[in-house]
């Protein structure tokens, strides 16, 4: 009974999202997958997968089971690198998912210049605004912006994300700039709408202490581009994070308002699931992204902060 062996197959359907995929990375049959976690599943005496017609998915035994194989497999690896001499040397396939939006802005521009200092690792990057599980997905780092919620992960922050209510010049010229977040509800704000709710709720901090206004607006989107083009037009005002509208408001094309009021506090984060070990592709990986980004980054340079 080869244990080891058993958790690479099962590790491999979790990451290739089925049985055939599996086999093919493995140059097994789909049967013989199949019958390994069958076998697999029998000697736990636990389901590990939920399987349909269309999909598989992790059971909560199984997405326990995966962390604690899959920590196991990339520690025999870390070990018989280290007593090949190869210690250090960073190799393996990194699964990452980030946001849409910042993945195509500041992610995909990194990339080159990290495979090419690590040319034995293998990346793939899945861009969505979905928040995705990442045990079920089998991703090894979630890029997040934002406000960070409540979470088994653990978090690694790799730089602020500064966040400013804008406009374009066209239209506070048009309809007036707000001097105070109140005055808000007299403009067109355009906001962010996910499955799980819209942001038309906005926070402020201010010499009176909170501040909550209820927003509303002719546009509510789920990307960040379309809200930042939108706003670039003159549709309306929105709050955006200066790491996408950085050139914008260095060319003066979006101006920022309300800047005596301070918004909730938001930062670019790496996520990963709780282990003790760190594998060496994903821990190389968070610190070339902090060393790239770090307290002030790139996108905020040339940007009077004092001013925001």
């Amino acid at each position: 009974m080869d244990v080891i062996s058993d958790m690479t197959v099962f590790v491999e359907v979790v990451a290739a999202g089925g049985m055939t995929a599996a086999g093919r990375n493995l140059n097994l049959s789909a049967a013989v997958v199949s019958k390994r976690i069958a076998n697999l599943e029998e000697r736990l005496d636990a389901r590990l997968l939920n399987r349909t017609t269309r999909r598989l998915s992790l059971t909560d035994e199984g997405a326990g089971y995966y962390v604690r194989c899959k920590s196991i497999l990339e520690d025999i690896a870390d070990a018989e690198a280290a007593l090949s001499g190869l210690a250090g040397h960073v190799k393996g396939t990194l699964k990452i998912t980030a946001p849409s939006s910042f993945g195509r802005k500041h992610i995909s521009r990194l990339l080159p210049e990290f495979l090419k200092q690590y040319p034995d690792v293998s990346i793939q990057v899945s861009l969505t605004d979905q928040i995705v599980d990442m045990v079920q997905s089998g991703f090894d780092l979630a890029i997040r912006t934002g406000e960070l919620k409540d979470s088994s992960l653990i978090a690694r922050k790799l730089s602020p994300a500064r966040r400013v209510v804008c406009a374009s010049r066209d239209y506070l010229a048009k309809e007036g700039v707000p001097k105070h977040p109140q005055d808000l509800v007299h403009h067109n704000c355009l906001v962010l709408g996910y499955p799980g709710g819209v942001h038309d709720h906005w926070h402020f901090k201010g010499p009176e202490g909170q501040i909550d206004v209820k927003v509303k607006g002719n546009l509510e989107t789920n990307n960040g581009e379309i809200l930042r083009d939108a706003t670039k037009a003159g549709i309306g005002i929105a709050i955006k994070s200066t790491w996408d509208i950085g050139d914008e408001l260095k060319a003066g094309e979006l101006i920022p308002i309300l800047r005596e009021f301070e918004l909730p506090s938001a930062a670019v984060y790496a996520l990963y699931p709780n282990r003790e070990h760190l594998p060496a592709k994903t821990r190389s990986f968070i610190d070339f992204l902090e060393g790239k980004f770090g307290s002030e980054p790139y996108w905020d340079r040339g940007i009077r902060l004092e001013d925001i």
